[in-house]
């Protein structure tokens, strides 16, 4: 009797399990799971983000597109990448995520400066802030706050805000500037 039971959960079991994996399979191959569309434009959404493809490009964002398509930047952040050095002034560390979103939206070589003397001498970094901006320098400036705000100046863009926010300005921007949004 003890046999018979034993053997009976043992199937049970293992029809769990490939029950499991038959599921899993379907909802990867699924054409809807995970899929969100903007502007013609079909995301996918992937561990790593929400992936697309233009001219078969990949283009990944962290954020929902459906939150960027609503998320307010004036594309005319974008002006300073018609620079010929751009300078990106920080007040403290970048994760990853944010460094990746910036270099996708401005191509030229960029380089880290800090929007403090004290920031300045502890990475052993160029200062530079928006009054250092020149018609061939351009300036970003991500200041830390509370608060949310972009200030666009003559070849100036200052940004207050968190890593979050900056991020999703940096992503709005590319896909603004891939003319997906």
């Amino acid at each position: 009797m003890k046999e018979k039971k034993k053997k009976w959960i043992t199937i049970l079991v293992g029809l769990f399990i490939i029950a499991i994996m038959v599921s899993s399979i379907l909802s990867l191959n699924s054409d809807n799971g995970g899929k969100i569309k903007v502007n013609d434009y079909k995301f996918a959404q992937t561990n790593k983000g929400y992936l697309t493809y233009k001219d078969g490009i990949p283009i990944l964002v962290i954020n929902n597109p459906l939150e960027l398509k609503d998320f307010e930047v004036d594309k005319n952040a974008l002006d300073v990448s018609n620079k010929e050095k751009l300078y990106l002034s920080i007040d403290s560390q970048m994760n990853l995520e944010l460094r990746n979103a910036i270099q996708q939206v401005y191509v030229q070589t960029i380089v880290l400066a800090a929007n403090t003397e004290e920031k300045s001498n502890e990475f052993n970094i160029p200062y530079k802030t928006c009054k250092d901006a020149k018609e061939n320098e351009g300036i970003i400036m991500l200041i830390s706050s509370e608060e949310n705000n972009i200030n666009l100046k003559p070849d100036c863009l200052e940004i207050k805000g968190n890593s979050d926010y900056f991020l999703k300005v940096f992503e709005k921007l590319k896909l603004v500037s891939e003319g997906i949004l």
